[in-house]
């Protein structure tokens, strides 16, 4: 039996398409008999994947965001309301995006902790953003990444992208394409119209979700003929 500890980053929603992955590991984890605990952030309605997760044998636990005297506190590395993960065999930081960490004191410190202790860490990302970088944030970056024990992206693509950005190899990466429920639906059969209709599903956030992209690329010549 092992023991798996999992962080995730999500502050947006109680539930998203980057909760897919972990949520399903941690699933199987508790299932087949280990001891599995997960810490997210304290919503007021917590999401239904939550109650299914703790049925199934994982322990959970909340985070909530840091105000000043706490963020005062967490540079020193003191944090006793924050993000508290459990020892265990070995963390996974489930994050939204590549720089999650940049903005989160709270995980800072607990990935402290947990090297302190000699407990390996897992980080898996599930998106990417061009941002530019200070020094300090991509030496941060560079840091975090070079001293997880693997990293998981859900392409080589965004591999490729990340090791651009920090100016560095990442050669402890592996591919794991995120789990959809989708995926498990069989395909409906081709609609036939007079005119092309296009279903875009997805929350309305440009920068995370591309609407500007997409339509800029539906808005040319090429679309109307």
């Amino acid at each position: 039996m092992v023991s798996v500890s999992f962080a995730s980053t999500m502050s947006s929603d109680p539930w998203g398409g980057s909760e897919q992955l972990w949520g399903a590991a941690a699933r199987l984890l508790a299932e087949r008999g280990n001891e599995v605990h997960a810490c997210r952030k304290k919503w007021r309605r917590p999401s239904p994947q939550l109650a299914e997760l703790a049925t199934a044998g994982v322990t959970l636990s909340t985070w909530r965001r840091a105000g000043r005297p706490r963020r005062a506190l967490l540079k020193f590395g003191i944090d006793r309301q924050g993000l508290r993960l459990k020892p265990s065999d070995v963390v996974v930081v489930n994050q939204g995006g590549t720089y999650d960490v940049l903005g989160n004191a709270q995980l800072r410190v607990a990935v402290a902790r947990a090297q302190t202790r000699q407990i390996p860490y897992v980080i898996a990302v599930h998106s990417n953003t061009e941002r530019p970088l200070s020094v300090t944030a991509r030496t941060r970056l560079r840091q975090y990444y070079a001293n997880a024990a693997a990293v998981v992206l859900p392409s080589p693509r965004l591999q490729s992208d990340l090791e651009r950005q920090l100016a560095m190899a990442l050669p402890h990466t592996t591919a794991i394409v995120t789990p959809t429920p989708l995926l498990a639906d069989p395909a409906p059969a081709f609609p036939f119209h007079s005119e092309l209709r296009i279903a875009h599903v997805a929350r309305l956030d440009a920068e995370q979700k591309g609407q500007d992209v997409l339509l800029g690329a539906l808005a040319r010549v090429s679309w109307r003929s």
